[in-house]
């Protein structure tokens, strides 16, 4: 093989390597420009030793890539203090360019909490405005062969997240 034959395959081979590192790259962008909303809460049960509701969360993918959510951990915040530590094991598929459903069952002891936190139960059912809830996510992600994690925080007044009820 001649040496300009060989400098033309090495060059054709780079530029091949370097379109595809531009396209994997603006692919991950796409995939952390993702939004997670609150659709509804679901009140299961309530009283004085628990509460019992489902989360449902609108994962709003932006990519085109379809991948998968190993797990899932959710640490929530209640008035700035730590009130529950979440999780969730069981894989969800999210589709490309769509909206996914990620379902969360939160089952917390409302006593601890308040004590914990010294929080007023009566403001729970008074002042719902006032009581700032703020989940930090953390999605254990699979795409293909790669495993990574993606951030994300969500923080809402008590009252804007029961009034989306289904």
């Amino acid at each position: 093989m001649k040496p300009t034959t060989k400098k033309y395959i090495i060059a054709g081979s780079l530029a091949v390597v370097s379109v595809a590192l531009m396209a994997a790259y603006l692919q991950y962008k796409k995939l952390m420009n993702y939004v997670i909303k609150v659709r509804s809460v679901k009140v299961k049960s309530v009283s004085i030793s628990n509460i019992n509701l489902d989360l449902l969360l609108n994962f709003i993918n932006k990519s085109s890539v379809t991948f998968t959510i190993k797990n899932q951990k959710y640490d929530v915040y209640i008035n700035g203090s730590l009130a529950a530590k979440l999780k969730n094991d069981v894989p969800v598929l999210i589709t490309k360019e769509s909206e996914n459903p990620l379902l969360i069952n939160v089952s917390i002891n409302p006593k601890s909490v308040f004590d914990k936190n010294k929080i007023n139960a009566a403001d729970f059912l008074i002042n719902q405005d006032k009581i700032i809830i703020k989940v930090d996510i953390k999605l254990q992600v699979k795409i293909w062969l790669l495993t990574f994690n993606i951030p994300y925080v969500y923080e809402e007044s008590l009252k804007g997240m029961l009034s989306k009820k289904e």
